[in-house]
């Protein structure tokens, strides 16, 4: 195209038909995609009745992942089309002696979630349980603005000597945002308070790895941490 003087525009086709002006500064041109609706558009810009080349943008919508057809157990790895939940950290134990990823086909106490279920938990009953720390990744293919994922969340223990926590980094391991579970001492089994929790920011697609930490005193006997997710959300 000939060159483009501060007084003059650019316009966009998405598909031939109009999409947007340009803004023009010393001569050159720029044009966002942002705000462009979901699916495939095939763009070119047209200045003076001449038409540039095409260039294809395609725009990701928000996509869940529910965890189906993953069978139930104790997976040190679980794969799905879109990320993998691997247990970095941890290991099981005697008789409710866990510190695990635990894919369940029950609904026992998770009122409105649909089977099957991921939960990331510890649990102890004896001060020989070796295993007090609990880390589980799940580690996106590509990067993602947000991920959210909603959660019932579970805490027992004698002394209150649990924690949990969730962080996201980017694909360098740099440190991108946490989240709280709000984990209370229940002292017992009720149905248990959902909440979703959403990690990232809109617009910055950095967040490629969230994880969990759970942690249980080696003081204290009986000590269990657990989160349960029924699915995860990830927004481009």
């Amino acid at each position: 195209m000939s060159k483009i003087t501060a007084d003059e525009r650019v316009e966009i086709l998405d598909n031939g038909s109009h999409l947007a002006w340009t803004t023009v500064d010393d001569g050159r041109w720029d044009y966002s995609h942002a705000g462009l609706s979901v699916g495939s558009h095939n763009l070119t810009a047209q200045y003076r009745g001449r038409r540039s080349a095409a260039w294809r943008v395609d725009i990701e919508g928000a996509s869940t992942d529910g965890f189906t057809g993953e069978p139930t157990g104790n997976p040190t790895l679980v794969t799905r089309p879109r990320f993998v939940v691997r247990r970095r950290e941890g290991g099981e134990g005697g008789p409710f002696e866990w510190a695990v990823i635990h894919v369940s086909d029950s609904l026992t106490n998770l009122p409105n979630f649909t089977v099957p279920v991921l939960g990331v938990k510890i649990g102890s009953r004896t001060t020989s349980f070796p295993h007090r720390k609990l880390v589980v990744e799940i580690e996106f293919n590509n990067p993602y603005s947000t991920v959210s994922f909603p959660c019932k969340v579970f805490r027992l223990s004698d002394a209150s000597a649990t924690s949990s926590q969730v962080e996201a980094f980017d694909a360098n391991g740099a440190y991108v945002g946490s989240g709280d579970v709000g984990a209370v001492n229940l002292r017992s089994w009720p149905n248990l308070t959902e909440r979703t929790l959403t990690l990232g920011q809109q617009g910055r697609r950095n967040l490629k790895l969230l994880r969990f930490t759970q942690t249980v005193s080696q003081a204290v006997a009986y000590d269990y941490e657990e989160v349960w997710l029924n699915s995860i959300t990830m927004t481009p």
